[in-house]
C-alpha cells in the first residue's frame, strides 16, 4: 500500500488534448522527491488512446486503471470511482490537466499530515 494515492478522472476532451494533458501530467512524477504513491484512474473516455498512454507508464509508477463504464458523463461518479480504488493513506485529487508547481509537493503533502495531527483535509 502506498502512502499517497492520487485520482485522476479522465475522460474524452475535445481535439485529443486528453492525450497531450495525459503524458504530460504522467511525466511530471519523474521529479517528485517523494516516491511512495500510487497513480488511480478512473477512465470514462471513448475511443482515445488512454489506456495505452497509461499503460507505457505502468513499469515506471505504481499505477491502478480502471475504466468506468457506469455515470457516463457525471464527473462526480467518475471521481468517487477512482476513490474507490485507493489505497494510499493520503488521497489527493488531481486532475489530468492539472500540474504540481514543486517537485516537493507531494512530501509537503505527506508533512502536512504529519504535522497536523487529526486532521483529515489539507487543501
Amino acid at each position: 500500500m502506498s502512502k499517497i494515492s492520487i485520482v485522476c478522472p479522465i475522460y474524452t476532451m475535445k481535439d485529443k488534448l486528453a492525450e497531450k494533458f495525459l503524458v504530460e501530467y504522467l511525466s511530471q512524477f519523474f521529479y517528485q522527491t517523494f516516491r511512495d504513491f500510487e497513480l488511480v484512474f478512473s477512465d470514462q473516455s471513448d475511443g482515445d488512446n488512454l489506456k495505452e498512454i497509461v499503460d507505457v507508464f505502468k513499469n515506471i509508477y505504481d499505477i491502478k486503471y480502471v475504466k468506468n463504464t457506469s455515470g457516463i458523463r457525471n464527473a462526480a461518479n467518475n471521481v468517487n470511482n477512482g476513490i474507490a480504488y485507493a489505497t494510499g493513506d493520503i488521497i489527493k485529487l488531481l486532475y489530468m490537466d492539472d500540474f504540481f508547481l514543486e517537485f516537493q509537493a507531494l512530501e509537503k503533502i505527506d508533512q502536512a499530515f504529519k504535522n497536523n495531527h487529526g486532521k483529515r483535509l489539507i487543501s
